[in-house]
Formats: C-alpha cells, sequence, structure tokens
C-alpha cells in the first residue's frame, strides 16, 4: 500500500507549480512603466551620501508617464507658447555644458581604459575608488542638464528639437549604460557601491516578493541597484509634437529591462504587449533616423532640426551594421540589437505559440550567440507545455528547453571567467545537519540565472513520465544547477528559487532538503498569493510522508486548512491518513473521505479549475487504486 500511495505523491510534485508560479511572476513583473514611474520617490535620487546630488529628471517621478493624457496636454499648451526657444544666453550656456561633459566623459573612459591597460591580469574590482566617484559626479552633472518634469512641455520639446540638447542627451544615454555596466560587471566593491547610491530609494524600485522585512544583504542591494540603473537607461520621455528621441543606447537598457519581464512565466497583459510593441517600434524609428542621417552644409551652433535629421546630433550616418550590433553589457557578446528586439516582441504576445516558436528559431538561427534568445525559447517551451496532457510532448518540450539552455551555457564557457567575491545572500531555510552539495562556478548570468530555470527544466523533465532511474539523474543535474544559482548568483533567494530547490532534492529522493526548501516558501507569505504557499506546503507535506512522517503531518494540517480552506490541504490530509492505514477497514474508511471530497470540489470546475484539476486527479487515482486493493483477495485484511 505504501508504493501506491508514493505513486500519487509523486506524480504531483512539479506539476501543480505552474499556477503558482504565474501568481509569483504578476508580483516579480508589476507594471512595465520604468524610470521610477510607480514611486513618490526616485529610484535613485542620490547617487552618494557624502556628495550632494540632485537628478532633476526624477523630482517628480509619479508624472512622467509614457502616454500622456490630453488633459495634460492642454494644460501644458496653455502654459507655454508653442514658439518656445532659447535665448542666446540659454543657448550659450547648453553649448557651455555640453562641452564640459564631453569633455568629463573622455576623461573618464580614458582613465578607465589606462587602469586596465595597467592592470593586464583579468581583475574585476577596480581597485582606485575615485573613478566610481567620477561616475558618479558626471551621471549627476548630466541629470543637472536635462529638462525637469514640472518644466511646460514645450520647454522639454526645445531641448530634444535642438541639436546641443540631443547631443547632451546621447551622452547622458552613454553615462547611464556605463553606470549599468559598472554595476552588472562590479567594477567596483559592493562596499563602494553603496556609499553612493540611496539604499532606501532603489529598494522600492524591487519586486513585491522581497518585502520590506527582507534583510538588504549585499546580493540584494547589488540585484536592486542593477535593476534601478535599468530603468533609468531604458527611459524615453514621451512628449507631443516630437519624435520619441531615441537612442541606440535607450534601446539596449530597454531590450535588457522587458527581457527581464519576459524571462519567467510573464503574464502577458496589455501592458507588457504595448511596451514590446513600442520598444519594437523606436527600434525601427532609431533606425531609420540613424542610418539615413545627413550631413548639413554650413550647419549653425545651434538649431532646432535634431528630430528631422539625427546628424546634427550624431555626427555620422551609421551603416545598419554599425546600428544593429553592440557588445552585451554584461557578457561583453557581439548581440544583434534588431534581432534581440524581434525575438522579445514575439515573447510578449500569448497568439499562436507554434507561430511564435518559428519566429524564435529564425532569431537563433539569425544570432546563434544571443543567449537571451535561448533563454527566451526555453521560457515559452515551458509556457507550451503548462497545460499538455500528454506526458510524451511534454517530456520532448522540457528537453528541448534544456538543450538550449545547455547551448547558453555552453557558448558563455568559452568567455573569459571573471573573478566573482563572494557576497553575503540570506538563506531563508532552517539550519539542518544534511550537508548540501558544493559545485564548481561556471559562467552564468549574475541576475537571471540560466542555471535556475535549467534547474527548473530537469525538474519537470524528471515528472514528465520517465523512469525512476533516469528522474534521478535528471534530480541530480537539477541541483546542481540550483546550487550553481545559489552559491554564485546576484539573484536573491526567493520562493521561486525555493520551490525549484525543493523540487529537485525531492526528485533525487532527498526528502529532508526538499522539506527544508519548500518550508523556505512560507517566510514570504506576507508578499505570496496564498496559492504558492499552498503548494510548497503540500510539497513539503509529500516529503514527510515518503519519510514516514505521516502522523506528523497529520497534526499540523488542520491548522492550515482552518487557515487557507483550500481543498489542496484536504486532500493532502487525507494522503496522510491513507498512508498511515493498516487493514482495509481503514482503507474503506479513506475511501469515504477521497468520494466526499471529490463531491464537494465540484463547483471548482468553474470557480477555480485549477484547483479542481489537482484535487480531481488525486482524488481519482487514488480511489481508483484502493478499490482494486480492498477487492483484491491476494491483499491481506491487515498489514
Amino acid at each position: 500500500m505504501k508504493t501506491l500511495v508514493n505513486k500519487v505523491l509523486s506524480s504531483s510534485i512539479i506539476t501543480a507549480s505552474r499556477r503558482s508560479s504565474s501568481s509569483l511572476s504578476s508580483l516579480n513583473n508589476g507594471s512595465i512603466l520604468i524610470g521610477g514611474l510607480n514611486n513618490s520617490v526616485p529610484l535613485i535620487n542620490v547617487f552618494g551620501k557624502h556628495h550632494q546630488l540632485n537628478f532633476s529628471i526624477m523630482e517628480n517621478a509619479n508624472g512622467r508617464n509614457y502616454h500622456a493624457t490630453s488633459k495634460m496636454l492642454k494644460k501644458a499648451k496653455q502654459q507655454a507658447p508653442e514658439t518656445t526657444v532659447y535665448s542666446e544666453q540659454e543657448q550659450n550656456e547648453l553649448i557651455k555644458n555640453y562641452i564640459e561633459l564631453e569633455d568629463k566623459f573622455k576623461k573618464l573612459t580614458e582613465n578607465i581604459i589606462e587602469y586596465r591597460r595597467n592592470h593586464p591580469t583579468p581583475v574585476q574590482l577596480l581597485e582606485t575608488n575615485h573613478l566610481f566617484v567620477q561616475v558618479c559626479d558626471l551621471v549627476n552633472f548630466c541629470y543637472k542638464t536635462f529638462p525637469k518634469t514640472n518644466d511646460p512641455v514645450n520647454m522639454q520639446v526645445r531641448y530634444f528639437k535642438s541639436n546641443v540638447g540631443m547631443k547632451l542627451y546621447v551622452l547622458m544615454k552613454k553615462v547611464e549604460l556605463l553606470m549599468l555596466k559598472i554595476v552588472n560587471q562590479e567594477w567596483f566593491p559592493v562596499e563602494t557601491i553603496r556609499t553612493q547610491f540611496n539604499e532606501e530609494n532603489i529598494m522600492q524600485s524591487l519586486p513585491t516578493v522581497y518585502h520590506v522585512a527582507t534583510p538588504v544583504d549585499d546580493t540584494l542591494f547589488l540585484f536592486a541597484a542593477y535593476e534601478a540603473a535599468l530603468s533609468y537607461a531604458a527611459f524615453i520621455p514621451n512628449m507631443r509634437d516630437i519624435v520619441r528621441p531615441t537612442t541606440k543606447e535607450n534601446l539596449i537598457a530597454a531590450a535588457l529591462f522587458l527581457f527581464n519581464r519576459l524571462k519567467d512565466f510573464p503574464i502577458l497583459n496589455d501592458g507588457i504587449r504595448n511596451y514590446a510593441d513600442m520598444v519594437f517600434s523606436d527600434y525601427e524609428a532609431a533606425k531609420l533616423a540613424y542610418t539615413t542621417a545627413k550631413p548639413i552644409e554650413n550647419e549653425p551652433d545651434f538649431h532646432y532640426n535634431a528630430d528631422k535629421n539625427a546628424y546634427s546630433y550624431l555626427g555620422k550616418t551609421f551603416t545598419e551594421h554599425e546600428f544593429d550590433w553592440f557588445e552585451d553589457i554584461e557578457t561583453n557578446i557581439p548581440i544583434h540589437l534588431g534581432n534581440f528586439i524581434k525575438a522579445l516582441k514575439v515573447a510578449a504576445y500569448d497568439g499562436d505559440r507554434k507561430q511564435s516558436m518559428d519566429v524564435l528559431d529564425e532569431c537563433i538561427k539569425t544570432d546563434p550567440n544571443n543567449i537571451y534568445i535561448h533563454y527566451l525559447k526555453a521560457s515559452r517551451l515551458d509556457i507550451l507545455t503548462d497545460s499538455e496532457p500528454d506526458l510524451n510532448i511534454a517530456h520532448n518540450n522540457y528537453s528541448n528547453a534544456i538543450h538550449h539552455l545547455e547551448m547558453a551555457l555552453a557558448y558563455l564557457a568559452k568567455t573569459p571567467k571573471l573573478p566573482l567575491p563572494t557576497l553575503a545572500k540570506t538563506n531563508f531555510s532552517p539550519d539542518i545537519e544534511v550537508p548540501e552539495k558544493q559545485v564548481e562556478r561556471i559562467n552564468d548570468l549574475k541576475f537571471s540565472p540560466i542555471s535556475l530555470i535549467l534547474a527548473s527544466m530537469y525538474a519537470r523533465a524528471a515528472e514528465s513520465g520517465v523512469s525512476i532511474d533516469l528522474r534521478h539523474i535528471y534530480g541530480a543535474k537539477g541541483v546542481d544547477f540550483v546550487r550553481q544559482a545559489e552559491l554564485y548568483s546576484r539573484s536573491p533567494n526567493g520562493p521561486y528559487f525555493y520551490m525549484i530547490k525543493g523540487a529537485c532534492y525531492y526528485d533525487c529522493d532527498m526528502y529532508e532538503l526538499s522539506i527544508n526548501a519548500y518550508s523556505s516558501v512560507e517566510r514570504f507569505e506576507a508578499v505570496l498569493d496564498p496559492s504558492f504557499i499552498i503548494d510548497s506546503l503540500c510539497y513539503a507535506s509529500q516529503g514527510m510522508i515518503a519519510l514516514g512522517y505521516a502522523d506528523k503531518c497529520l497534526e499540523v494540517m488542520d491548522f492550515y486548512i482552518e487557515k487557507y480552506n483550500d481543498a489542496r490541504l484536504v486532500c493532502q490530509k487525507i494522503l496522510c491518513k491513507d498512508y498511515l492505514c493498516r487493514s482495509k477497514d481503514e482503507l474503506r474508511q479513506v475511501l469515504k473521505e477521497f468520494e466526499q471530497l471529490k463531491e464537494s470540489i465540484q463547483d471548482l470546475k468553474l470557480t477555480d479549475p485549477y484547483v479542481f484539476s489537482k484535487v480531481n486527479m488525486h482524488t481519482n487515482t487514488r480511489i481508483n487504486e484502493i478499490l482494486i486493493a480492498i477487492n483484491n483477495p491476494q491483499v491481506a485484511e491487515c498489514w
């Protein structure tokens, strides 16, 4: 009888987590608005606790929206005349600011290059912290030259129509991209970065799964700093009567920003689709502007045709190759920008899934070394298999996803492995005596570890009807990759991580470590959808039953049933009783409880199809198995 129960238990360990993962992603993704639009305070309002810096662009964060309403436009029209231009004194001041910024940026990059030249041994941390202060001062200078968000619209428009204003804007975006690379690649110690970022404000940019009680360790801080820097680098002002001022640097950051919101279990709502469409449109417009820029004869020092001819602020005409290829912020791998954005756009839509796969395959063929597209392909395969009843198809899809992720890691393995200092990372799991496996570090994405989604795919593949031996092999591989993410990534340990970790250990029959991981999810109860907590409790319960602690599990199940009133927990309670049965009479009593549960969940078919499908599957399976056992004369009356 124990074998039959274990069969029921093992069949559910992964599949039930899918809706919960979606629930979690709704918290992770949040709004697609960027640049601090969701906060009344800026994400980074002070780069430097020791430097009095003020980001004028963020002074009214709530007022910066992608789509200005007609009411706002009418108000702006009343505030300033259509003919707003710079006075001669203002023009001279803007030119002076540009010359100063250009000089500062040139000297800064020369200093960094010189430092690298004098330190040929691969190092990650620049020992001269004054260089980082220079970068922060440069960022501050950029924002001082930028129009304030509470300025009348036409006074902002004149900035972007002027050749000098756009020159300043392009340089500002280059500086923002430099800051993004510095934070991502950790050119300076985290302690140094901490001195220049306002911790309280950047923490407000994080997904809600990292609640206020979460310790701000070095990993979480760096993660927040990167998210904030990425948000600002991706921001593009949106104003009437002018083409959106989009630079190549904008688009690089926007593509990475969009990837972060599509990579795992995205909520594909109108907001994310609209943003993907906007990024694609911005790309096409910017590419046209860059590649059709024409030299201007007798160009005055200051004029207002920047929105008509990009040569006035670029100073050159770009070839398509020059515009489309860029060096990845994190890996330094050459990436085709247009192809990347095309893949992101198709990943943002939940339409014809086969067509989406075909487009992603086409994008991979165009740029096979783009690890982000391989990641997107695996994520889409996972979503495609979400409700797949055929285990053979499910296994093939997961195997295909694993193939793409391992291709991405194989390509990263060819790139230089930079030193990666050990950072503090909070572990929410209770301390236990069972030791965990140590693994050697591999090259991986730091903030979006490929190893974590790869561990998830191995865990799902292990539950796709494979043999016990293959299940253990998949589970062991999953453990290796989940430990890789835990030990070396800059991704904070969150509920999604612990669910994957618990599943991988379960597939290896390492139940104590599995229970330990699943029990960690409850620490995030204040900010999670209860469904996610309930799934983690059920999985932990399954591990306890497998260890022979069904009686202990039964003791606490009533507490959670009263707390959450969920049929999954009732089913789990009956499974505990089922495991403890020692006679056919006891089985008959359990059979009645399963039948009563099945009858009670019929309304869920309409109100909560996910819970209904999971509980109905378990009850039907176990009812049939119990009936077979009771009616089998070869099964003893007692055991």
